[in-house]
């Protein structure tokens, strides 16, 4: 499946993803994938981030702070997906 992505702040810097301009990227993900999913590709410690799943629509914010109870979210196709630092602004 394929999802959008944009991530803020200190985030383009730690990823494995060749990120081109600031409008975000597209990324292909297995059938059935999680936030966990999403993050262990892109290389990104789950700690201390604001993720936002379709901003704007039928919007879903997820606070990671170390806890666990967040991975096991499903992705769906075409999913618009932020994510934030909780520091360093965006």
């Amino acid at each position: 499946m394929i999802i959008w992505v944009k991530l803020f702040g200190y985030l383009k810097k730690f990823t494995k993803k060749k990120i081109e301009g600031e409008n975000g990227f597209e990324i292909s993900l297995p059938e059935d994938s999680t936030i966990g999913n999403l993050l262990d590709q892109l290389a990104i410690s789950p700690k201390q981030l604001i993720v936002v799943i379709n901003p704007g629509e039928d919007e879903k914010v997820l606070a990671l702070n170390g806890e666990e109870s967040w991975r096991s979210f499903k992705i769906k196709e075409k999913d618009k997906i932020f994510i934030y630092p909780f520091y360093d602004g965006g």
